[in-house]
């Protein structure tokens, strides 16, 4: 999972941009890895400071905790929105998709490789691969959540992306749970 962070018209990818550990604590299973601070720079002149601890818990779960901790303009509404693009095989070659069901906790599809949507806010989004029996989910925790999306690929870029997206201000945060289940 990586997070795009926008402001106005403008998106910055952190999976662009590098993020040391700061901290590690092991703690009653569960590991914490803390992040240093990441210093953004928005093209229209704001800056934004972003805080991001990482919990990995013994029950297959890793759990986003993103802060933005300063923002030249106290004013500035920042987008962040987590997201993970996935699929399965055992090569760079992703395996058939057909047959992967998507969801919100509202609504299904099958995967067809036909680029669909499905829309929801504040809610658990999901990827059920038979195959594997197994599913991988993004759930929203904490925060003023808007959209929770999870999108189907096409066939030159056959790829499932969960997404949970929250609008924030200065001292404001998001936490999403990223988890595995066996079914």
């Amino acid at each position: 999972t990586t997070l795009l962070v926008q402001h106005g018209d403008e998106t910055l990818d952190l999976a662009n941009i590098p993020a040391r550990i700061a901290a590690v604590k092991r703690c009653d299973g569960e590991v914490v890895l803390t992040l240093k601070d990441i210093a953004l720079t928005f093209a229209d002149g704001i800056t934004a400071t972003l805080q991001t601890e990482i919990h990995i818990t013994a029950d297959a779960k890793i759990i986003f905790c993103r802060q933005i901790t300063g923002v030249s303009d106290p004013d500035a509404s920042i987008l962040l929105t987590e997201y993970c693009k996935g699929c399965w095989g055992a090569t760079e070659y992703p395996e058939e998709m057909g047959g992967i069901l998507l969801g919100t906790d509202q609504e299904t599809l099958s995967y067809d490789y036909e680029g669909r949507c499905l829309t929801g806010r504040n809610c658990t989004v999901y990827a059920s691969i038979p195959a594997l029996e197994t599913t991988i989910g993004l759930t929203p925790l904490e925060g003023e959540f808007v959209k929770s999306e999870v999108e189907e690929g096409y066939l030159f870029n056959p790829y499932y992306t969960l997404r949970q997206s929250a609008n924030l201000t200065c001292g404001k945060g998001m936490k999403t749970a990223l988890w595995l289940r066996k079914n």
